[in-house]
C-alpha cells in the first residue's frame, strides 16, 4: 500500500450538524431544574469540541450559568469553559473521591439535580459524584447518554449544545443569588526560598509567563491535579489534560502537535520526570521540526501518584523512587537549550527566557513531592 500512487485530493472537512432538541424535552428539563432545591451544572469536554475559535457553546454555557445563577463546575478536561472569576463558577473536578472536603464537591454532594452538559463518563466517574444514585440527572449533549449504574438521566436534551443551552436559559427561572464561595488566597513565596519548589509557586509563575491564548499540555501524574486546580484559564482548549485512560508520556509529543497546529502561540509541555522520560526521544523531533515548545520537567525522582496510592493501600511504598539524569545536560545533548532553577526567584525569568527563544527549550524545576500528601484524596482513585 505504501508504494501505491495516489492522485485523489484530500477529503473535504465537513462539520456535523445536529437537529434541534425537541421543545417538549426542553420544557421537561426546565421543569425538573426549576423544581430542584440545589441544582448544579457539571460541564464536560464536549463543550470545547466544537468551534474552538469563538466557541458559541462556551458562550451559551456561560450565559446559562449567569442567567440561571446555578452553581457550575467543570471537569479537568473542560478547563476554560467557565469564567474562572464568574460569580457562580466553582473549581474543577476530575479525580476526587466522593466526600472530599472541597467547596465544589460539598455543593455537588448536596445537589438534588445535576445538569450534565457535554459530559463524558470517562472524565470523572459518576460513582464519585452520585454514589447513592439519588441525584436526578439532566443530560444535555449532542448525542444520547452512555448509561451507567450511577448515570441514569431522567431526561436527555439532545441537539446542538449552544441551541439547547440558549433554550434552557429562557425556560429556567433565575434562582436567588448567593455569594460566591471564597477561594483561599495563595500564600506568597519569598523569592530566596531554595528548591524544591512548592507546586502552587511553580504554577503561579507559569500562569504569569503565559498569555490567555497560550497552550499548556499536561502529562499524567500528581502535577496534573495541581495544574487542573490552580491554573486558571478563561479560554477553552488552552489547557489540555489527559484524563480517563490518562497515558503517561503525552505532554511532549502533544505539545509538539499543538505547536504545529498553533505556531503563533507559546506552548508548554508540563511534565513529571517519570512521564517525560517515557517519551524523551521526542526532543529530537522538536529540534528537527523546529517547534518552539518549552518542556517544563518537574523533578522529584519518583512516581508521585503511585507513591500516594501505595502508601494509602499498603502503608509503605515500593519501586516508586528512581534516579534521574542531569536534565539540563540531557536537553543540550539533543541540541536544544536547557535551563535549571536553584531558587524560587529564578523560575519566572527562566520561564520567560525559554519562551522567548523561538526554539525548543527545557526547564528543569525541582518539585516538592511532599505536597502530594495534601492532595491524597484527589489522586486516590486516578492517574
Amino acid at each position: 500500500m505504501a508504494k501505491e500512487d495516489v492522485n485523489s485530493a484530500p477529503l473535504e472537512l465537513r462539520r456535523t450538524s445536529y437537529p434541534q432538541a425537541q421543545r417538549e424535552t426542553i420544557d421537561r428539563a426546565a421543569e425538573i431544574i426549576n423544581a430542584a432545591k440545589s441544582p448544579v451544572i457539571l460541564a464536560g469536554n464536549g463543550v470545547t469540541r466544537r468551534n474552538a475559535v469563538g466557541n458559541p457553546t462556551v458562550d451559551a454555557l456561560r450565559r446559562f450559568v449567569q442567567r440561571s445563577r446555578i452553581w457550575a463546575t467543570h471537569t479537568y478536561m473542560a478547563k476554560g469553559v467557565l469564567d474562572p472569576l464568574g460569580q457562580h463558577s466553582l473549581p474543577p473536578v476530575g479525580l476526587q473521591r466522593a466526600g472530599a472536603d472541597l467547596a465544589n464537591l460539598k455543593i455537588l454532594a448536596e445537589a438534588d439535580v445535576v445538569i450534565a452538559v457535554g459530559y463524558d463518563l470517562v472524565e470523572w466517574a459518576p460513582v464519585l459524584w452520585n454514589p447513592k444514585r439519588d441525584k436526578i440527572v439532566v443530560h444535555v449533549d449532542s448525542t444520547a447518554a452512555e448509561l451507567d449504574g450511577h448515570y441514569q438521566p431522567s431526561i436527555e436534551v439532545i441537539g446542538e449544545l449552544d441551541e439547547s443551552l440558549a433554550a434552557l436559559a429562557e425556560a429556567v427561572k433565575p434562582r436567588e443569588d448567593r455569594s460566591r464561595v471564597a477561594a483561599g488566597a495563595q500564600p506568597k513565596l519569598a523569592k530566596d526560598i531554595p528548591v524544591p519548589l512548592p507546586p502552587y509557586a511553580v504554577i503561579a509563575d507559569l500562569r504569569d509567563a503565559l498569555g490567555p491564548d497560550d497552550i499548556v499540555v499536561s502529562d499524567v501524574g500528581a502535577h496534573k491535579v495541581w495544574l487542573a486546580r490552580l491554573f486558571p484559564t478563561e479560554r477553552p482548549n488552552t489547557v489540555v489534560i489527559s484524563n480517563g485512560l490518562a497515558s503517561m508520556g503525552i505532554a511532549l509529543p502533544g505539545a509538539i502537535a499543538a505547536k504545529l497546529v498553533r505556531p503563533e502561540r507559546k506552548v508548554v509541555a508540563f511534565c513529571g520526570d517519570g512521564g517525560f522520560l517515557m517519551n524523551v526521544q521526542e526532543l529530537e523531533t522538536a529540534k528537527r521540526l523546529g517547534t518552539a515548545i518549552v518542556v517544563v520537567v518537574l523533578v522529584d525522582d519518583r512516581l508521585g501518584v503511585i507513591e500516594v496510592n501505595e502508601r494509602r493501600q499498603f502503608g509503605r511504598t515500593f519501586g516508586t523512587v528512581f534516579g534521574n539524569p542531569d536534565f539540563v545536560q540531557l536537553a543540550r545533548a539533543f541540541g536544544i537549550a536547557g535551563f535549571g532553577v536553584s531558587r524560587a526567584g529564578e523560575l519566572a525569568p527562566t520561564l520567560r527566557r525559554a519562551l522567548d527563544l523561538g526554539e525548543p527549550a527545557l526547564v528543569a524545576v525541582p518539585w516538592d513531592h511532599a505536597a502530594n500528601d495534601r492532595i491524597a484524596d484527589a489522586v486516590g482513585r486516578g492517574g
